[in-house]
């Protein structure tokens, strides 16, 4: 894994991802090589709008700024599934921007005629936000769709500060649940200025279509970032 992670993240240069600045083989860090990167401060994007609920120019940039890092790594040549979205892999930088991490999960795909092929170990991820064809089929693959599932499951964590399926205690009642359909519910609605209101139910129907049981019907990263922007351009 920790191979794989080197030899994706090394060709990543994006703002709204987290750069690799080497790899460490000195002592001190265990038996496996140190991943070195800039430090951020500020935390994860949970621990940065922690208290910030309600600041819905700020969630929705942080929302667009995610959008912006999982589109250039879905149209690199060749794609980069990121495999593992969540708000713990969602770091805010010392610009306050949004950087994506840990790519220990993620897999390149070349096109028919590539050679690139890197897919992740049996441990797919993490359950609370695994699109649900990961959980039916031991050999089904990482894809640009399963991605935008875990996305929608950030809305969550970015609109609420909880992780989908908060009211699911154990990982194996979120299994049950992805397995019986069920998608994570509607955080508390936010009272706050109408049009606060209004952009944050805009957003939730971003999260709902990518939530589509059929990987197929969910929206890529293109659509909705540009629906996210006319959003922002609207309300802001």
């Amino acid at each position: 894994r920790l191979q794989r992670e080197i030899r994706v993240w090394q060709h990543l240069d994006h703002p709204n991802v987290l750069p690799l600045y080497g790899v460490y083989f000195g002592t001190g860090f265990g038996e496996l090589p140190a991943l070195v990167s800039p430090w951020c401060k500020n935390g994860d994007i949970c621990t940065f709008l922690r208290g910030r609920k309600g600041e819905s120019a700020i969630l929705s940039l942080k929302l667009r700024q995610i959008l912006e890092g999982l589109k250039y790594l879905h149209e690199c040549e060749p794609e980069v599934i990121h495999g593992d979205l969540k708000g713990a892999n969602i770091l805010i930088s010392d610009t306050y921007d949004v950087q994506l991490c840990d790519f220990g999960f993620a897999s390149m795909h070349a096109d028919e005629e590539g050679s690139l092929n890197f897919q992740s170990s049996s441990t797919k991820g993490t359950w609370r936000w695994m699109a649900p064809e990961l959980l039916a089929n031991d050999d089904a693959r990482h894809t640009t769709a399963s991605d935008m599932w875990a996305f929608g499951c950030v809305v969550v964590e970015v609109l609420s500060g909880k992780v989908p399926y908060h009211d699911k205690r154990t990982d194996q009642m979120v299994i049950i649940a992805i397995a019986h359909g069920e998608t994570p519910f509607r955080p508390a609605t936010f009272i706050g200025e109408p049009w606060e209101v209004a952009l944050e139910a805009k957003v939730w129907e971003l999260a709902l279509d990518c939530w589509a049981s059929e990987p197929d019907d969910r929206p890529p990263v293109k659509p909705v970032l540009r629906r996210l922007k006319h959003l922002r351009a609207n309300f802001l």
